[in-house]
C-alpha cells in the first residue's frame, strides 16, 4: 500500500483473522510488524515465525524487513497502546493461497480509491470513509460476498447500490467510470484443436456431417479445417469458463460420434 490506511470498517482484526503484515524491525525476542489493512502495529515472537526451528542468524531470512506476508491474529490487543500478537506457524498452504488472492482483490479496490481520490483531490482514507466503508457495512459484512471486490465485480453495471451514499455527482460519475473500466469483462479467444481420422469410405462426409450439425446448433462457435486431419472449434468469449465447458462438451460429443463410426479422434490441446 502506498499510503497507510484503514481498509475495513473495523479498527482492528478479530481473533484468528488472517491479515497482511509488513516486517518492520527485529527486536531482542520478537519481530515488530504493521498490519497493513488496519494500519496498526503488531508483534510476532520468534517461535511463531515459522514451523521450522529458527536460529538467530536466520531471522532476517525468515522476517525480511520491508517484505509483506500473511499472518494469523492469535491474541487481540487489550487497549489501543498494546500490540496485537500474530503467528505464521499455524498458516496452511491453502490459507496462504486463498488469502493472497483476497489481498490481491483488496489491492484492486485500493487502486480504484487512489484514482478517485486523485480526481476529487481528497486523501485515499477519505474515499474509503465516504464509499468503501459504507458499502462494506451495507453489503459485505453479513452477505454472501467475501470481499468488496467480489460485490463490485457482480454489480458493476447496476449502480443502484450507490443510491444511499448521496455522493457528489462528479465523484459519483467518476466512481462509475472507474468501476466499468476495472470490471468490464475483456473478451478472450478460446479454441479446441481436434484430430479426426475416419477409416471408412464415407469418412470425410461423416466428419463434415458432424461438424455441420454442431455448427448449426452452436452458431456462436466457429468450426473449421486447419489442415487435415486437424479441425478447430473457436470462439471469442466474454464468459470463458462457461464457453470452455460448452466447447469441451461439443468436442466430447464429436469424439463419441467419430468413434462409433470406427474413426479415430483426439483433442490436441
Amino acid at each position: 500500500m502506498k499510503d497507510p490506511l484503514q481498509f475495513y470498517n473495523n479498527t482492528k482484526p478479530v481473533l484468528d483473522e488472517i491479515v497482511m503484515i509488513r516486517y518492520d524491525d527485529i527486536a531482542e525476542n520478537c519481530v515488530y510488524v504493521t498490519l497493513l489493512e488496519y494500519n496498526i502495529k503488531g508483534i510476532i515472537i520468534f517461535k511463531e515465525l515459522s514451523k521450522r526451528r529458527l536460529r538467530k542468524r536466520n531471522l532476517r531470512q525468515a522476517a525480511p524487513i520491508g517484505k509483506f506476508a500473511p499472518a494469523i491474529v492469535c491474541d487481540e490487543a487489550e487497549d489501543e497502546d498494546s500490540n496485537i500478537s500474530l503467528t505464521r506457524k499455524r498458516l496452511t498452504d491453502d490459507e496462504v493461497k486463498q488469502f493472497t488472492e483476497k489481498y490481491r482483490k483488496n489491492r484492486k479496490i485500493i487502486s480504484i480509491m487512489e484514482n478517485l481520490g486523485y480526481f476529487a483531490q481528497k486523501k485515499i482514507q477519505e474515499m474509503f470513509t465516504m464509499i468503501a466503508h459504507p458499502l462494506d457495512k451495507q453489503y459485505i459484512e453479513d452477505e454472501e460476498y467475501d470481499t468488496l471486490y467480489d460485490f463490485l465485480e457482480e454489480k458493476f453495471d447496476d449502480f443502484s447500490y450507490l443510491d444511499f451514499l448521496n455522493l457528489d455527482n462528479e465523484i459519483l460519475e467518476k466512481f462509475k467510470e472507474l468501476i466499468i473500466k476495472n470490471f468490464s469483462k475483456a473478451s478472450e479467444k478460446i479454441q479446441t484443436k481436434m484430430a479426426i481420422v475416419s477409416n471408412t469410405i464415407e469418412g470425410i462426409n461423416l466428419t463434415k456431417q458432424i461438424l455441420t450439425k454442431y455448427e448449426n446448433e452452436n452458431p456462436d462457435f466457429l468450426f473449421y479445417l486447419e489442415k487435415a486431419p486437424y479441425y478447430i472449434i473457436e470462439k471469442t468469449s466474454d464468459d470463458v469458463n462457461n464457453d470452455q465447458k460448452r466447447m469441451d462438451s461439443i468436442a466430447t460429443s464429436i469424439g463419441e460420434f467419430i468413434s462409433s463410426k470406427q474413426g479415430n479422434f483426439k483433442v490436441i490441446n
